[in-house]
């Protein structure tokens, strides 16, 4: 499922993205994002002038708590 709604809204600049839940700070989401656009810092931080929405970050989340917010 989530990786239907990942390929849904890939690239949308309709959408964003956001930490949704209680991150566990393992930082996968800042390693995976190629515009180094999340701040590792608890909970990290999306600047969203820098997100192209990959969403790398979300796929990347082990705990879901990245959410496509659309």
């Amino acid at each position: 499922m989530k990786s239907d709604v990942v390929e849904k809204f890939k690239y949308d600049k309709n959408v964003f993205v956001a930490v949704t839940g209680k991150c566990g700070g393992c930082y996968f989401c800042a390693n995976a994002c190629p515009e180094r656009a999340i701040k590792e810092w608890m909970p990290p931080t999306i600047n969203h002038s820098l997100c192209t929405r990959c969403m790398k970050c979300v796929e990347a989340c082990p705990r879901e708590v990245m959410q496509i917010i659309y």
